[in-house]
């Protein structure tokens, strides 16, 4: 397990103090990464008295209405958010919303929903893709590092877990 907690340099008009979180944002894709950084985002929640707000985003391309979003893609997200509920409820806290949204891209959707709901930090799984021999972070958790006006509790895997 390997935590790093993020705050990009801004100008001072665009940051606020860092302060102990009030609102957590954990986005959700039921991934064994995404499981494990939901328990220790209730647990940062319990200890903050947080309120933590978990989205389960169902990712569709570009052509597809978002209010249009295909039934069996809102039904995975419904699955993915039943068991966000049963990790959150098995760890005895009991303030958090799950929600489950469609949109066009994870990356700006988190972005748009820290606004929204006024987050204060955003704990996101850290994926990798391959480029050129190099290991870079995927396009939606560069987005979030760039663009959100918050903390980034940034989760990934110890490297011996990756190998095998």
């Amino acid at each position: 397990m390997g935590f790093k907690l993020f705050g990009w340099r801004r100008r001072k008009a665009e940051t606020q103090p860092e302060q102990t979180p009030t609102h957590l944002l954990v986005p959700f894709a039921n991934t064994p990464e995404d499981r494990e950084l939901l328990r220790h985002a209730v647990r940062m929640a319990q200890v903050f008295e947080a309120h933590l707000t978990v989205l389960c985003f169902v990712e569709v391309s570009r052509g597809v209405n978002l209010e249009q979003c295909p039934p069996e893609k809102m039904r995975r997200g419904e699955e993915f958010a039943l068991e966000a509920r049963e990790i959150i409820e098995e760890l005895g806290f009991g303030n958090y919303t799950v929600q489950t949204r469609p949109t066009h891209h994870c990356g700006f959707a988190i972005v748009e929903a820290v606004r929204e709901y006024g987050c204060d930090m955003v704990c996101i799984a850290a994926e990798y893709r391959r480029v050129l021999g190099r290991q870079l972070l995927t396009e939606t958790v560069e987005t979030v590092l760039r663009k959100v006006p918050v903390q980034v509790c940034l989760y990934s895997k110890p490297k011996e877990e990756e190998a095998l």
